[in-house]
């Protein structure tokens, strides 16, 4: 009996305490494990239907091209093309000078000429520079040119200025250089502009400084000419000769116009051709 209650007070609290133990960690461990377990499926679950509501709320914007540096402009619209202009030419004796379409006006000397005499308003012939054009034109089969006394005007009118440069009329003009004194002699002027046939090649039609005043006066398509003259006591440009003088004939309309086919439409063989052509092939 001494024994077995000595057993009871030794042993029983034992067990007791260790059954305390075993069904007090038990559930510990258990609920700890359930615990993290529960804590994983419950996180996981919500953060799923966070990033779903969140793919469902996204707005999705588009890319857009990168921002243009400050100060840049878009270039500007390329400016229409400039229509052709007829070559204008001019001639002093053995100079020989041209341009296309029409230079801006050069300045006329400080002392104006005088008034133009009675004596230089009759140098200027109608019918005798009628005649050296028409008998050049006659020779490639175009039409007779008529006077023009508005061209005539605007060309007496650029001769007075006594310079040697093209107007800004808008018609056919050439210009020559010389000291004539009578109306024939300002056909020595036509016949430097009717010589440069000699020069123009016909296999390949087109304008030069050499041929440019020819064709001008044989070109087909022009109709009418008007010249003035005038001889400038002070000098043409101010060069300090007192017996030059400036020899303008205008036309209309103008010749001379770019382009290989304009030129085979307007220009053609003198017939009979003088011995002198071809030097220009």
């Amino acid at each position: 009996m001494g024994v077995q209650l000595l057993f009871l007070l030794l042993v029983l609290p034992c067990l007791h305490a260790a059954r305390l133990r075993g069904t007090t960690l038990q559930p510990l461990k258990n609920d700890s494990s359930n615990a993290l377990r529960g804590s994983r499926q419950s996180k996981a679950p919500g953060a799923n239907q966070a990033l779903g509501n969140q793919a469902r709320n996204a707005v999705v914007t588009p890319a857009l091209p990168p921002p243009k540096p400050p100060g840049t402009r878009p270039p500007p619209p390329s400016p229409p093309p400039t229509p052709p202009r007829p070559r204008r030419t001019a001639t002093a004796g053995s100079i020989d000078k041209g341009e296309e379409g029409s230079p801006p006006p050069p300045k006329r000397s400080a002392t104006p000429p005088p008034p133009p005499t009675a004596e230089q308003d009759s140098l200027v012939d109608p019918a005798v520079l009628l005649e050296a054009h028409n008998a050049a034109r006659m020779l490639t089969g175009a039409a007779n040119l008529t006077w023009s006394s508005s061209l005539a005007n605007s060309a007496q009118d650029w001769s007075d200025g006594c310079v040697f440069q093209h107007s800004r009329s808008g018609a056919g003009e050439n210009i020559a250089l010389g000291a004539y004194r009578t109306p024939m002699d300002l056909t020595r002027g036509v016949g430097m502009w009717v010589g440069e046939l000699c020069n123009y090649d016909f296999n390949n039609p087109g304008f030069g400084m050499n041929t440019g005043h020819w064709t001008q006066v044989v070109w087909r398509n022009t109709r009418q000419l008007g010249c003035g003259y005038r001889v400038c006591p002070n000098g043409v440009d101010g060069s300090g000769s007192t017996t030059l003088g400036v020899l303008v004939c205008q036309y209309s309309p103008s010749g001379n116009y770019p382009g290989a086919q304009t030129f085979r439409d307007n220009v053609f063989p003198a017939s009979p051709m003088p011995s002198c052509a071809g030097k220009g092939r």
